[in-house]
């Protein structure tokens, strides 16, 4: 499987932080039988992530997008997803607990 990997941070284009989440998801793309066989670390910003969504290869079975400025009001990276996506996001309350049920499980 090809995947395309695609890191979000200013910060890790001024080399302020080691981009230490594409070498391990690279591993463990490896380790499941997948190849990276693109990969693009772009800044924060929704004109960025737009040319970096348009610039995938069409050999590309699977994106995996990381980074952006995390969940605060200023983080642009869901937003513009969902714009390139043309779709709007919805809460899924099944899916909420699920992941609330997970947590409880490991005392998170």
């Amino acid at each position: 499987m090809n995947i395309a990997l695609i890191t979000i941070g200013n910060e890790l284009l001024a080399g302020f932080t080691v981009n230490t989440n594409a070498a391990w998801i690279g591993n463990h793309v490896i380790q499941t039988g997948g190849n990276i066989v693109w990969h693009q670390t772009i800044g924060d910003s929704k004109e960025e992530i737009h040319d970096s969504l348009n610039q995938i290869p069409k050999d590309i079975n699977a994106v995996i997008i990381t980074g952006g400025l995390g969940p605060t009001h200023d983080d642009v990276t869901a937003h513009a997803l969902y714009k390139y996506a043309n779709d709007i996001p919805v809460f899924d309350e099944k899916y909420w607990q699920y992941l609330q049920d997970k947590l409880a499980k490991r005392n998170l």
